[in-house]
């Protein structure tokens, strides 16, 4: 199924969200999860690869394969795509209301967790729904993802509070959409992921 997000009066079709909004949470993303071209267990047992990707009996993909990092920035992207799905999903009343930086957080978490671990989510829900981002950043850090994935937490609910990207990347706050200075990468344009 294919989700259209309005987004800041513009279109945006899952998986494609604004450049600078991508970049940031592609910068975010791969910071968290690095790159590991040999499968490894992550911290809940599970066989992962690339760029914290859960392997799956699709994948073709047994212990002590190795990919490239080509295949490894695909299965990032088939992903990240999921991600963006499951993070509208989790508020998809509200998330035209939410700033970018609130909306990469929840992709983070869900590209992390997954969308059913994140529907579990109750309380962090009811505050974003309610505009308290203290609740919201308070409930991600009492859970057991939490302690799985550490300081990723705590950062991650300290900008759920003070609505920053933690990046030196350009915002323009008034104008809710990133200012247009150029960034260096390519990436996306060859995935074809920015409007």
């Amino acid at each position: 199924m294919m989700v259209m997000l309005k987004k800041h009066g513009m279109l945006t079709m899952s998986g494609k969200l604004p450049r600078r909004q991508y970049e940031l949470l592609r910068q975010t993303l791969w910071d968290d999860e690095g790159l590991r071209l040999k499968p490894y267990m992550d911290t809940t047992g599970n066989l992962t690869i690339g760029h914290g990707h859960k392997v799956l009996d699709k994948d073709n993909i047994k212990p002590g394969d190795v990919i490239t990092k080509e295949r490894a920035e695909e299965l990032y992207h088939k992903d990240v795509d999921t991600a963006i799905q499951d993070a509208y999903s989790f508020v998809p009343n509200i998330w035209d209301d939410l700033s970018p930086e609130r909306q990469n957080i929840l992709i983070n978490m869900a590209y992390n967790l997954g969308g059913p671990k994140l529907n579990k989510f109750v309380e962090m829900r009811k505050g974003l729904q309610s505009d308290d981002y203290v609740t919201a950043s308070k409930e991600m850090l009492n859970s057991i993802w939490s302690g799985q994935v550490g300081d990723r937490s705590k950062r991650l609910a300290d900008r759920m509070i003070n609505n920053e990207w933690g990046s030196d990347l350009p915002w323009d706050e008034d104008l809710r959409y990133f200012a247009e200075e150029p960034i260096n990468s390519s990436l996306g344009y060859m995935h074809g992921l920015f409007n």
